[in-house]
């Protein structure tokens, strides 16, 4: 299944920070594929819980055969290294997404600069930024995935 939004200006895209919301199993998530993967959370809210069904990481790569844009916007406001300079559970995550680029995903990086990775090792990508110019990257240089049209000039 893919949604086509009418009359989208290419250079637009959607994008959700709840990429990983259960509730859109059978919407954007194949019914079943996280079945026994699926992971809850309780929170409180006026001082009443409510639990928050989460699907796993690796559910990023079916979100981006719908959305071209994921933003990760806790990472934001929580610090990557703790006061003794150690990864902290951010840096962990933000790094388990990276692991899931692959080969022809269209990228920003932090700098601002697009490119469309050409290949993928344990913690660096090469990444094409024009033709016939490649560049060797850290994986947490990557911004987020980029829309085709952006990405492809």
């Amino acid at each position: 299944m893919s949604f086509q939004f009418r009359d989208l200006h290419p250079l637009v895209a959607i994008g959700t920070a709840t990429d990983r919301y259960a509730g859109w199993v059978g919407q954007i998530y194949t019914p079943g594929r996280y079945a026994g993967h699926i992971t809850r959370r309780t929170h409180e809210v006026g001082g009443r819980p409510f639990v928050e069904e989460v699907l796993p990481v690796g559910s990023v790569e079916e979100y981006f055969e719908h959305f071209g844009v994921l933003e990760l916007d806790a990472t934001f406001y929580r610090p990557l290294l703790d006061e003794h300079l150690h990864p902290t559970e951010t840096f962990h995550l933000l790094r388990t997404y990276a692991d899931h680029l692959k080969k022809g995903d269209r990228v920003i990086l932090h700098s601002g600069i697009y490119g469309t990775v050409q290949s993928v090792d344990s913690d660096s990508l090469q990444i094409r930024i024009a033709e016939n110019v490649k560049i060797k990257i850290a994986k947490n240089a990557v911004a987020g995935l980029a829309n085709d049209e952006a990405a492809a000039s």
